[in-house]
């Protein structure tokens, strides 16, 4: 899991780097926990509100937000950057230490480009 993310950390930072001068920005999202049927009949048995300091997982919607956030014209100054949309799970330094839920994360980091207009 550290591998994975560790990964598309430095792809983030790389490719923004050498795209940037063409007008792409390449930025990451981190999610998670994220609130879907499949995912929280799962998450509930194994996380408790208590674990995150927003006390609650967040919405798909929410993490569509903080991507379209990065896409806009708004965040045009955001080069290399991941964006963790962990309702304050990295402020308080909280890993995920459970191989289960390191599965789960995986697949919510997504990592993407968006070129200028």
């Amino acid at each position: 899991m550290a591998i994975l993310i560790n990964i598309i950390n430095l792809l983030t930072k790389t490719w923004a780097a050498e795209y940037g001068s063409k007008g792409v920005r390449v930025n990451a999202v981190s999610p998670r926990p994220t609130r879907t049927e499949v995912r929280m009949r799962w998450v509930r048995a194994r996380t408790t509100p208590a674990q995150v300091p927003a006390g609650r997982p967040a919405t798909a919607e929410e993490i569509a937000e903080a991507i379209v956030f990065l896409a806009a014209d708004r965040s045009s100054f955001i080069h290399g950057a991941k964006l963790a949309v962990d309702g304050g799970r990295t402020a308080i330094g909280q890993q995920l230490n459970d191989p289960q839920m390191r599965a789960l994360a995986i697949g919510g980091l997504s990592c993407f480009a968006n070129g200028s207009r």
